[in-house]
């Protein structure tokens, strides 16, 4: 039985739900075969819709390498080894990191040395992902800490959060097949237990992703603005510094040169038609005020006005959970 290019479950879901629903729908064997064979360039005219695995036709080749790698998150067998080692020498860093990840969340140790080996790779993403799977390998969950919450749940918790999670667009798995292995709290799909910072539901991670971009764009552009301000100040000191030496070459009888530089220069615009403060209400209202505005409509829109998401889940996937120093929230280190 060939399943063709049978539609996909509405856009939006998460990662876990889809490949829940995809499991159900299409049978485990099929989506395993298909994530292994998409991360090995080896797709056929009949394999299923993208958008079970979050992704779409119109994307650059290499994302559908990037999905069918983190399928294997949630959908494994050992019978997959294969494809996950061909993703860590794969050419493009978003499959390594990805592969990192897999390997991460299954603990393979057949697949150390090649992790080990990407701790040297160009990308920094990829260096910390493979970082984070070798750490993850000499155990998470030592003595002493599972009391603070660095193990992520029993194997029976971790499964009973996937057949709860939900969708309005997928139809909840009834029975989650055994090599449906959810990833949970941990890495890029936690948040922080901060309110502030949750991820709304139905949002992909393609989705933070975009919008840490974003966020980090207008970074920078407030600190362009922030040089720009300082150039302003800069420019002002200098003309009334400027003004001062006229003064004094004229004590020194210098008066020819200090007319000239009084009438030429003190006072002179720095643009065509503009002092330094119009530079910055020009900057200011036709670049800075619109790039906020709309940085900020995304947000909202997308969402729901949450600030720094992308770098919240950050922290959470990098800090040593109960460590000093590494607490998740202020209220966390006063407690």
């Amino acid at each position: 039985m060939t399943h063709g290019r049978q539609s996909g479950p509405a856009r939006g879901a998460p990662p876990r739900v889809l490949l829940a629903s995809a499991v159900e729908t299409l049978g485990t064997d099929v989506v395993l075969d298909w994530c292994c064979r998409l991360v090995l360039d080896r797709e056929r005219p009949d394999d299923p819709d993208l958008a079970w695995l979050g992704g779409t036709e119109d994307w650059l080749p290499y994302w559908r390498r990037v999905w069918g790698a983190r399928g294997l998150l949630y959908v494994w067998d050992d019978q997959a080894l294969a494809a996950v080692a061909a993703a860590l020498a794969d050419p493009h860093w978003r499959v390594r990191e990805m592969a990192c990840k897999v390997v991460r969340a299954h603990a393979l140790t057949p697949l150390i040395g090649e992790v080990a080996a990407l701790r040297d790779d160009e990308n920094a993403r990829v260096r910390a992902a493979a970082e984070r799977a070798l750490v993850a390998r000499r155990g998470r969950c030592a003595p002493g800490r599972s009391s603070v919450g660095a193990c992520r749940g029993t194997t029976d918790q971790v499964q009973r959060r996937v057949t709860e999670s939900s969708h309005d667009s997928v139809t909840r798995p009834q029975d989650v097949p055994d090599r449906l292995v959810p990833v949970t709290f941990d890495g890029m799909d936690g948040d922080l237990p901060d309110d502030a910072h949750r991820t709304p539901p139905d949002v992909d991670e393609l989705t933070i992703e975009a919008l840490g971009r974003l966020s980090e764009a207008l970074e920078k552009v407030e600190i362009a603005r922030g040089d720009l301000y300082r150039f302003h100040q800069m420019t002002g000191s200098a003309d009334f510094a400027l003004g001062d030496a006229v003064d004094l070459l004229r004590r020194a009888g210098h008066d020819e040169i200090a007319d000239r530089i009084d009438t030429e220069l003190v006072g002179r615009n720095v643009l065509p038609g503009r002092w330094s403060f119009q530079v910055v209400e020009d900057y200011d209202d036709t670049y800075w005020s619109v790039f906020r505005r709309l940085e900020q409509e995304a947000r909202e829109a997308l969402v729901g006005g949450t600030r720094h998401l992308h770098e919240a889940r950050l922290k959470q996937q990098r800090r040593t959970v109960g460590l000093p120093g590494h607490e998740a929230t202020p209220a966390q280190d006063q407690g």
